[in-house]
């Protein structure tokens, strides 16, 4: 199929708790990074499904902005529509 599904949308930062109820005042076991939001998800599920997928997005130019870029690129997401700015950072 010659389709190419462009998305528009946040690009997020996600990280899970290891254990159920794990609190935030103290220090806890975390897995992530992980790119999120609805978007970014949607786009990622598009390119590994086989799909020509395409992202509109804005991120900071940091740490999180460059994993996000990384990862999605590796699923076979095209990231030229995401911007870096220096303005803000990824939350």
């Amino acid at each position: 199929m010659n389709i190419t599904i462009a998305t528009l949308g946040e690009l997020l930062v996600e990280f899970l708790a290891k254990k159920e109820n794990q609190g935030f005042s103290s220090p806890g076991e975390f897995w992530g990074p992980y790119p999120s939001g609805a978007p970014a998800i949607f786009a990622d599920q598009v390119a590994k499904l086989g799909f020509r997928s395409l992202l509109f997005s804005c991120v900071g130019n940091d740490a999180f902005g460059v994993m996000n870029i990384t990862r999605l690129s590796r699923d076979g997401v095209n990231v030229q529509g995401i911007s870096v700015t220096a303005e803000r950072h990824n939350r």
